[in-house]
């Protein structure tokens, strides 16, 4: 009676063709409610549109340089972003190129502690190709150049497995230049290569930043958490 009490248990969710998923799992036979739950249609792919930047218009009180301008500008116009077509879509690719297009130009210039903001008004709608205009204003700040940058063990109690100095030179950003934080991206990521060839897999570099606004100059430290070799 004891064997057959908890097989009697098991077996009475499958009258209604349903049993617990730890269950099916270790069936050698597909249940009624995995069969049913297969055929069932797998929610259709929302339709992609195909964005085209026709013109480009800036804020005429902003102060934005016309080289930087045109960067941005022909930057935009070269390029088609595809996106799903949901209501939203818009919306998110305007903070996209205010955050990455606009932004990020202005940041490799210089100016670090940039504001941008974008509008995407669409022109022209051909099926799922679209023609926008987008408007753009950034309130641009100081220009600022590289002070001093140096690295540093994020636990003092563990020096680093490779010199300061070597890592220094991995960052293609040097004292007195523009301030371009796309450098500091790459020299990121040279530091991230080469403390994984040392098996350093799991290291992480985090950037601290120090404006000084009298000399408009960023000093930068990276704290270097080696993790386990």
């Amino acid at each position: 009676m004891l064997l057959v009490v908890p097989l009697f248990v098991v077996c009475i969710p499958t009258a209604f063709g349903q049993l617990p998923k730890r269950v099916e799992k270790c069936l050698p036979y597909s249940t009624l409610a995995q069969e049913t739950r297969e055929m069932r249609p797998a929610d259709p792919a929302p339709p992609r549109v195909r964005v085209r930047v026709i013109r480009v218009e800036f804020d005429s009180k902003d102060d934005v340089p016309p080289d930087v301008r045109e960067e941005i500008s022909a930057g935009l116009r070269s390029h088609v972003f595809e996106r799903d077509a949901d209501a939203a879509y818009l919306e998110d690719l305007a903070n996209e190129i205010a955050e990455v297009n606009a932004r990020g130009t202005l940041q490799d210039r210089g100016y670090f502690t940039v504001i941008a903001a974008a509008k995407l008004v669409a022109i022209q709608a051909e099926g799922r190709e679209v023609s926008d205009e987008v408007i753009i204003s950034a309130k641009t700040g100081a220009q600022y150049w590289a002070g001093d940058i140096r690295i540093e063990s994020a636990d003092r109690d563990i020096p680093l497995r490779m010199s300061p100095e070597v890592l220094r030179g991995l960052i293609p950003l040097q004292r007195g230049e523009l301030f371009n934080v796309e450098r500091v991206r790459a020299g990121l990521k040279n530091i991230t290569l080469a403390y994984g060839r040392e098996g350093y897999v799991d290291m992480t570099a985090e950037p601290d930043f120090q404006i000084d606004e009298a000399h408009e100059t960023i000093d930068m430290v990276l704290k270097i958490d080696q993790q386990v070799q």
